[in-house]
C-alpha cells in the first residue's frame, strides 16, 4: 500500500512540475492561470498528506534505534591499552548515565 502511495505521490508531483512548466511558457495572466495554480496547491497538500505518515514512522523507528543504542553496553568496546581506554571507558560512563 506505501508503494501505491508513494508512486500516486510521485506521479502528483510530476504533474504538477509539467503543469508548471506549461504555464511557465503561457505567460499569460488568465483566469485558467489562476484555476490551474490553485490546484497545484492541492496537489501539494495531496503529496504531503501521503507523505506525513511514512516521514513519521521512519522518524518513530530511528528514534527507536538511537534509544536502543543510548543503553547499550559500551564497556565491552573499549579498546584496553594506554591511556586512550581510560578516556573512553570514563566517556561510555557519561553516555550510560544519560
Amino acid at each position: 500500500m506505501q508503494d501505491d502511495n508513494v508512486a500516486i505521490a510521485n506521479v502528483t508531483e510530476y504533474l504538477k512540475c509539467k503543469m508548471l512548466s506549461v504555464m511557465s511558457n503561457l505567460n499569460t495572466d488568465s483566469d485558467a492561470t489562476a484555476i490551474i495554480s490553485l490546484s497545484l496547491v492541492d496537489a501539494d497538500n495531496l503529496i504531503m498528506g501521503i507523505l506525513n505518515p511514512i516521514l513519521s514512522a521512519v522518524e518513530k523507528a530511528v528514534l527507536a534505534i538511537l534509544l536502543t543504542m543510548h543503553k547499550e553496553d559500551f564497556s565491552k568496546y573499549v579498546y584496553r591499552s594506554g591511556t586512550h581506554s581510560r578516556k573512553f571507558q570514563s566517556e561510555s560512563k557519561k553516555l550510560q548515565a544519560h
